[in-house]
């Protein structure tokens, strides 16, 4: 079979307005599902909506169907606790036909240390709460003195009918760590074989899946395993796909079995990382933050679906995915696109909103820490107008300033003449428009507005495959709105 070409689908998947924190995907009667932790905009803690889930038929994957909510926090005993939230989703069609979703409960300092179970007929819900994981004489996963604090459950079920449940749990803290800058903590993660109530433990042992604990498997250096995010089998070999020690980039490890054995693979994707190896802030092409990702064969394609930060925060992020490609030595590196799984470039000519942007480069380029964003005043961010809401999307680029980078890939160019962008703020200058090799296209002489005004200018010739990259010069700050190629 070949590949579908599908066309006009860009990134974030969804409506701009909805923010998804971590997505898990799974594809029932030839349409896919993607389930998703909640964001609520403008981005203060995490997860603070109930789940959603969306759906896209196989054939047309333009058109996102939004099924609602599909677990409501009221309805899950203990949430109330501590103003927690569902968070780390995991889905399953179970032995039984019926669907299960695993999830751990959170507020921003705070993971709980049980593992909770919801249940439906439907895929597309309702799902009621059906248990809590535990061992064979009923006592309670995390409730034991000796265990540490759960987070982020994976459910796998094999072509044999073997139930796994993969569970990271962090020593000495409430909180898991988010970047390698706190060296003085440590986390691992435990694979269990569930019975076929997809409740009860059988048995269970760690993976090990880190070089500092396993000393005779070097090949996790410098991505050590900070949680499984998803599990896949592809050609009888089986992959963990997890978000490593940096919190900003999403690996794969590999292996003939489902619980042991794991050498690491391949970096997926590293946020902020399109082009190179940053040794440097001013190197990073967009916003760092903690991500999750999951791994998905659709037809002849792999898909990874993950998030990009929004608002300046780590808690407004969205639903994004890119096309993972895969030749006889393995998997490949993806970068951040606008395209996402059109699996070819964009038409050179059209609209397109700023909401498709790939990179965003401060002068002295970006960072995420502790939520919060380092050098915020310096470099654009996406946002939206007003509050949390569902409708009316409205996104665009704020705090364009000067010596900031707007970057789109990729685009096909053949006869485009002109390029037009919508701006407005209290800023005086030039836009300049590049491509590849810091070929400039274009020069675009901008003056203050307070509402959103059109400038045009002719482009210098092009063809081929392209990115395109907008980068001010001048004195203020703009609103980005959208470009239009002609």
């Amino acid at each position: 079979m070949e590949k579908k070409k599908y066309q006009s689908i860009t990134n974030p998947l969804v409506p701009t307005y909805e923010y998804l924190s971590s997505s898990k995907a799974i594809i029932e009667n030839d349409r896919l599902y993607l389930f998703s932790t909640h964001d609520c905009f403008p981005g203060r803690t995490a997860n603070k909506l109930d789940p959603v889930l969306y759906s896209f038929d196989l054939d047309d994957l333009t058109k996102p169907t939004y099924e609602g909510t599909i677990l409501k926090k009221k309805k899950v005993p203990g949430i109330r606790k501590a103003g927690l939230h569902i968070s780390a989703l995991s889905i399953t069609k179970g032995l039984d036909n019926c669907f299960y979703l695993y999830y751990s409960l959170s507020s921003k300092h705070f993971f709980d240390n049980e593992v909770l179970v919801s249940k439906s007929a439907n895929i597309t819900g309702p799902f009621e709460f059906y248990g809590k994981v535990h061992y064979s004489d009923n006592v309670i996963l995390g409730r034991t003195s000796r265990e540490e604090k759960k987070i982020n459950p994976v459910i796998f079920i094999d072509d044999d009918k073997k139930i796994y449940l993969y569970v990271g749990y962090k020593k000495g803290s409430n909180s898991p760590r988010l970047y390698s800058i706190h060296k003085d903590s440590s986390s691992s993660d435990i694979v269990y074989e569930l019975d076929n109530d997809m409740l009860t433990i059988r048995k269970g042992h760690p993976l090990n899946i880190f070089s500092e604990t396993k000393p005779n498997n070097n090949s996790f250096k410098k991505h050590e395993c900070q949680m499984i995010t998803s599990v896949r089998k592809f050609n009888n070999f089986y992959y963990l796909i997890y978000t490593s020690k940096k919190g900003y980039e999403i690996c794969l490890a590999k292996s003939s079995y489902p619980d042991k054995d794991f050498v690491f693979a391949n970096t997926l994707l590293s946020l902020g990382d399109s082009n190179s190896n940053p040794t440097y802030l001013k190197q990073l092409n967009n916003y760092l933050g903690f991500i999750q990702g999951d791994l998905l064969k659709i037809s002849n394609t792999y898909v990874l679906f993950y998030q990009r930060m929004t608002n300046h925060t780590h808690y407004a992020r969205q639903l994004v995915a890119e096309e993972v490609k895969k030749d006889n030595q393995g998997f490949k590196k993806a970068m951040m696109t606008s395209q996402s799984l059109n699996l070819s470039p964009l038409n050179g000519k059209g609209n397109y909103k700023s909401s498709l942007v790939s990179d965003l480069q401060g002068k002295k380029g970006n960072y995420f820490k502790l939520g919060k964003l380092l050098l915020l005043k310096r470099g654009p961010y996406l946002t939206q107008s007003g509050k949390d809401r569902n409708e009316e999307a409205d996104q665009y680029i704020k705090h364009f300033s000067n010596n900031s980078i707007l970057g789109f890939r990729y685009f096909s160019f053949i006869d485009t003449k002109t390029i037009a962008i919508t701006i407005k703020g209290k800023a005086k200058g030039n836009v300049i428009v590049y491509t590849s090799n810091n070929q400039e296209l274009a020069s675009i002489p901008i003056t203050p507005s307070k509402t959103y005004k059109t400038y045009t200018s002719s482009l210098k010739e092009l063809i081929g495959i392209y990115p395109l990259y907008f980068l001010f010069s001048g004195k203020g700050k703009l609103d980005f709105k959208e470009f239009q190629l002609k």
